[in-house]
């Protein structure tokens, strides 16, 4: 997502420079940062909006088609994470936690 906002403002100001409309922009007085700050605005509700909605979403949605793939498929049981609720976390075995105790 990153990447997307970066290639996007560049190339919208490649544009504006192209066409001079970020030279006069600049000549009737406009803040090289009034034209920047929409990009910013857009990156941090975004920014927010991944970290926020989509994340934990994605990772629920992964869950269950884990769960899915067991039922019907007979996959993998152990898929490394572990429902707390209504919270998802990472579960790593070591040498004290044995195979038997993590499902």
């Amino acid at each position: 997502m990153p990447f997307s906002i970066l290639v996007a403002a560049m190339s919208c100001y490649l544009s504006l420079s192209r066409r001079l409309e970020l030279v006069v922009a600049r000549a009737a007085g406009m803040s090289a940062w009034q034209f920047v700050t929409p990009a910013l605005i857009v990156a941090l509700l975004l920014g927010v909006f991944a970290t926020l909605v989509y994340n934990p979403v994605a990772a629920s949605l992964q869950e269950r088609s884990k769960r899915l793939e067991v039922e019907f498929l007979g996959g993998n049981r152990d898929s490394g994470l572990q429902n707390t609720g209504t919270v998802f976390g990472w579960r790593q075995r070591n040498a004290t936690v044995s195979r038997s105790s993590t499902r």
